[in-house]
């Protein structure tokens, strides 16, 4: 079996189903596979491939069917639209694919809600199944039905957690060891502002009775900005803080790098082992003083209600360790329905061929990587030991709940940002279970940083650096464009002087002009062929999504060819 490459791959045969056009490309010239003279799903003898797919949101459907235009824009990645798009437009519907997903079931590509891409004006979104469907398809030429199991904003630490029946434990030498916790930095006795301090523009955080951010360094330690106090809240009566505060310290320790977070712990974990008492250090109008908050008043029963919520912690945490998270169940008991009746799934699947798992592909790690509280030593090269340690033991977990011992895993790599001049803590944490001796050969991680697409980002960020341009050359192309804008703003007059809806309807247009003076007519399109999420969902990018889901698919099979 020889693993194809979708960039360098030829003619690909398949039964399909073809549909709505994309408009977008209407013009281009795709070309146009042969039907498969025997249809895989006729084969005699052969078990029906099942392949897993698991993760949180960037494993479900983040791009919009429309972006499958991006990959007709590059010689890379036009080989890819030729296997997802007819010569008229249209999307291909891959008969002997399918999906078997929480809410859907169907050939592929079925997208986010059971839409089928491209069949209605909303159309379905897609994900990396999309390129792993295909891709493992051209190499098997055989009936595959993929399970997919995946919701958004979930942390393998708790979510995913697999029953494990232990907490982890950081080694001796490790940061999060309580015997290398750093000295606590002290707390200034006075605070100096520069003469031209902004207040942060960006949203506070929530900070249980408060919003909030930080400021940055200042006299040694970070300051938390806050925006208000949340008013009246559970049994606070009055919230101690107002708009222009600032934190400066909490149980007479100094903020650090991550202050917010450092509010969020100390609320949470430190003061619930001892009085519930949370000491806070504050700075207004000059005047520094420490003021005691109790924070048991956030409980119903306030003080009353401590031990019935520590001890239902408690219940919590065990339950948690021995059974696993809420979305780990919820993971193998899909699996475990759809494995106990295939041809509800796939019409190709005969009970006396039976089936074979032939692999399972794990893409997740926003919510564990931005979580100080479980992480709390985050950019240390070994902040997220803990990520791996779980990581395997899901491994082994998933692998004992099929028994399959040997059962191929993939583990695509977090890669928002695209690649890094140096290693990045929580990447390599990923990808460390495929290096470990009990895992060689079975267990094999994708880096999906290569599938970053770089030029979203870049042509974004183009207005802010035509904006910051401060040369004195007034042929600089920046300078040229600023020049442009000046005009433009002139000529459409001052929104300041409008009200209501009028004054908004003229910001939007003045921004809108702004962006199209800015950017090229092919860079506008660019964008609008290529993007359809936000940054923490890759942009929504076909170029990612698409080559990512690929990347996975190509990796399995290796590891199946090497078996």
């Amino acid at each position: 079996m020889k693993c194809f490459d979708h960039e360098k791959m030829g003619m690909y045969k398949a039964a399909i189903e073809l549909i709505a056009p994309i408009a977008a490309l209407t013009t281009l010239v795709a070309l146009s596979p042969a039907l498969a003279d025997e249809s895989p799903a006729a084969r005699p003898g052969r078990p029906l491939k099942i392949v897993i797919l698991a993760g949180q949101s960037n494993m479900q459907e983040p791009a919009k069917w429309h972006t499958l235009a991006g990959l007709a824009d590059s010689e890379e990645t036009k080989p890819l639209y030729d296997k997802l798009v007819d010569e008229n437009g249209k999307v291909r519907i891959h008969n002997d694919v399918h999906m078997a997903k929480l809410d859907v079931n169907g050939p592929l590509p079925h997208g986010f809600g059971g839409r089928v891409l491209g069949r209605d004006k909303e159309g379905g979104n897609y994900g990396p199944e999309l390129g792993f469907g295909v891709t493992l398809y051209e190499t098997l030429q055989e009936p595959i039905l993929i399970i997919k199991t995946a919701w958004g904003g979930k942390s393998l630490h708790t979510d995913f957690r697999p029953p494990i029946g232990k907490e982890w434990e950081p080694p001796e030498d490790h940061p999060d060891h309580p015997d290398n916790a750093p000295p606590p930095r002290p707390i200034p006795t006075r605070i100096e502002l520069p003469a031209d301090f902004q207040p942060p523009v960006l949203r506070g955080k929530n900070m249980q009775i408060m919003s909030g951010r930080s400021i940055g360094e200042v006299n040694g330690v970070y300051p938390i900005y806050i925006y208000s106090g949340y008013g009246q809240k559970a049994h606070f009566t009055s919230i101690p803080f107002q708009a222009g505060d600032l934190v400066l310290g909490l149980n007479g320790e100094g903020l650090g790098e991550e202050p917010v977070q450092q509010w969020r712990n100390t609320w949470f974990h430190t003061v619930r082992e001892g009085d519930w008492m949370l000491k806070v250090t504050r700075w207004r109008d000059g005047t520094i003083e420490t003021i005691d908050i109790d924070t048991a008043k956030l409980l119903e029963d306030g003080r009353a209600g401590i031990p019935a919520y520590l001890a239902a912690e408690e219940a919590k945490r065990e339950k948690l360790l021995e059974e696993g998270g809420e979305y780990y169940g919820l993971m193998m008991q899909h699996i475990k329905d759809v494995l106990a009746d295939p041809g509800k799934h796939h019409p190709a699947y005969a009970p006396e061929k039976g089936y074979e798992i032939a692999g399972f592909v794990w893409f997740q790690g926003y919510n564990d990587m931005i979580n100080g509280g479980v992480y709390p030593n985050r950019q240390h090269p070994r902040g997220y030991e803990q990520y791996s340690w779980l990581l395997s033991h899901l491994i082994r977990n998933v692998r004992r709940e099929l028994k399959l011992p040997e059962l191929p895993f993939v583990i695509g790599v977090f890669g928002q940002g695209g690649k890094l001049e140096e290693p990045e803590p929580f990447r390599e944490a990923m990808a460390a279970p495929a290096g470990y001796g009990e895992f060689k050969g079975t267990v094999a991680a994708v880096r999906t940083a290569t599938f970053w697409d770089a030029r979203i980002p870049e042509i974004q960020g183009k207005l802010d650096r035509v904006l910051q341009y401060t040369g004195d050359d007034p042929d600089h192309p920046y300078a040229k464009l600023q020049a442009e804008i000046r005009a433009y703003r002139d000529k459409m007059g001052d929104p300041d002087k409008l009200e209501g809806k009028a004054r908004g309807k003229l910001e939007r247009q003045i921004q809108a002009g702004i962006l199209d003076i800015v950017r090229t007519p092919e860079e506008t399109a660019y964008l609008q062929n290529n993007v359809s999420n936000q940054g923490y969902h890759y942009y929504g990018s076909p170029k990612f999504f698409v080559r990512a889901g690929a990347a996975f698919a190509r990796t399995l099979c290796n590891m199946i060819e090497d078996r």
